[in-house]
């Protein structure tokens, strides 16, 4: 298993007093770790025009946990499943209609929030649940979170500059 150790004490070398606490350290790695992600992900995001379609799947997430917390599956699980379903839906339904994909994107996303407040509004102890999923704190993230951040890092690589010069050179 990776040992994180090297990593927080690299941290522990700034001068900031607060990053002497084990979990500021942890957070602080996370943070170095998603922030070049998410921006690539941003920029690839706005280059191939799909803005609408990461907020229709970012908003998927709210059903899915849902569904996840109903049913007894892990939402940690049911999260990512329920976003790829609609993801694909999303793309079924583009390759087979003629209407816009701006169209098609927010019918998905109107319909995911609706089925996702509809489930959520059946449970009041779903609805306490939900917001721990919803509204995360960095502050609690795990070593098991860096340790799949690393791996994202790691193996997206490719990925990332492979669809950024493609996006690019294609003129």
């Amino acid at each position: 298993m990776l040992d994180l150790e090297p990593l927080y004490r690299l941290v522990s070398l700034l001068p900031f007093e607060c990053l002497q606490a084990g979990f500021m350290q942890q957070a602080l790695v996370a943070l170095i770790l998603l922030a070049p992600m998410a921006a690539t992900m941003g920029v690839q995001v706005v280059s191939f025009r799909m803005a609408f379609f990461s907020d229709a799947i970012s908003h998927s997430a709210f059903a899915g946990v849902a569904l996840g917390l109903i049913f007894s599956i892990n939402p940690h699980v049911a999260m990512p499943v329920f976003g790829i379903l609609v993801g694909l839906g999303i793309m079924a339904v583009q390759r087979n209609s003629a209407l816009s994909s701006d169209t098609i994107i927010g019918v998905f996303f109107s319909a995911v929030m609706a089925f996702g407040l509809a489930v959520v509004s059946r449970d009041n102890a779903v609805a306490r649940d939900l917001q721990q999923f919803l509204y995360g704190d960095i502050l609690t993230i795990t070593e098991t979170d860096i340790r799949w951040l690393i791996g994202l890092w790691r193996h997206g690589r490719p990925f990332r500059y492979g669809a950024t010069t493609a996006c690019c050179t294609s003129a």
